[in-house]
């Protein structure tokens, strides 16, 4: 087998199970999107051979043993295993949901230095739900892989005991979908998500309305940190890294506001980008605003500053 047959083989390998998706194209400014976000939202059009090369080995020699809590379940059982999640700890500390309550909240912003795509402010009406207190880790992830639940991430940071509670990154939109499903949960809507960060005061800031560094991690660090690492950047209603660390995918489309759930947009079958929110390591504060909207068109990015968290409609069993 010649190498470039060897190649082509190991990045259909590892590719088949993580894709499943067109590759997307550039579309500079044709989605309503700013073109200086999306220079960094866009997404890699695959990996490079080199790192499927990588991500394939991994693949061959198995899932990684270092997770204590791991469990190896041959049929994943969404329903069973959701309540699993929910009670098992996870590297020393168990999943933990917090309730945001129905009601109303202003999503949006009017400021002068929102985007135009954050226009206008609307008030919505969003049911009670649950969401993760804080992003899905590595190690949590890994034991979605170890289960056969998920695919390998592009990355091999997932493997690494020392950033076991850091966000997992470098997934795809359906890769996301995937592991909540996996724990019985789903990826929350772009209003969910929002309503989470920002409470109903409409505060531009997880804590608050003043921009206080030291309450995320962003402004092109070093890169990602454990997910409990910013105590005091909480919401208001206790849910961590809403801003900064990585980027979250939500369930939705990028499709212009007033939001409408109703129009399409929470459709998990249509195609079209998906919304990202919270701002990374990678970007500047101003992306780390409640009311910032990037957008990836199911793919992962090759730079590890998108990962998610999940939400689900009932309380945590």
């Amino acid at each position: 087998m010649t190498q470039k047959t060897a190649s082509s083989f190991l990045l259909k390998l590892t590719l088949g199970p993580i894709v499943g998706a067109r590759l997307p194209t550039f579309k500079g400014e044709s989605g309503g999107m700013p073109a200086r976000r999306r220079v960094c939202a866009i997404i890699e059009p695959a990996v490079t051979i080199e790192s499927a090369v990588l991500a394939a080995w991994l693949l061959l020699l198995g899932p990684p043993r270092s997770d204590p809590a791991a469990v190896a379940v041959a049929e994943p059982n969404p329903s069973a295993l959701g309540a699993l999640e929910r009670l098992v700890p996870t590297g020393g500390r168990a999943v933990e949901m917090v309730l945001v309550p129905a009601g109303v909240f202003v999503m949006g912003s009017d400021a002068a230095d929102a985007d135009p795509d954050e226009h206008p402010a609307t008030q919505i009406q969003v049911g009670a739900f649950w969401i993760d207190r804080v992003e899905v880790t590595n190690s949590r992830y890994a034991r979605c892989v170890e289960a056969g639940g998920c695919s390998l991430p592009a990355g091999p940071a997932f493997t690494q005991d020392a950033l076991a509670e850091h966000p997992v990154s470098i997934v795809s939109w359906a890769q996301a979908r995937a592991y909540c499903s996996w724990v019985g949960k789903r990826l929350p809507t772009e209003a969910e998500w929002e309503k989470a960060a920002r409470g109903v005061d409409g505060r531009p800031y997880p804590w608050g309305f003043s921009f206080d560094p030291e309450r995320l991690n962003a402004g092109y660090s070093f890169g990602t940190e454990a997910v409990d690492s910013r105590l005091d950047g909480a919401s208001p209603f206790g849910v961590l890294g809403m801003a900064g660390n990585v980027w979250e995918w939500t369930a939705s489309l990028y499709r212009p506001y007033p939001y409408d759930p109703s129009d399409g947009r929470e459709d998990p079958g249509a195609r079209g980008a998906r919304v990202n929110r919270g701002g990374s390591w990678y970007y500047g504060s101003k992306f780390a605003r409640t009311t910032q909207r990037a957008t990836a068109d199911h793919m992962y990015r090759r730079i590890g500053d998108l990962g998610f968290r999940c939400a689900s409609s009932s309380a945590p069993r």
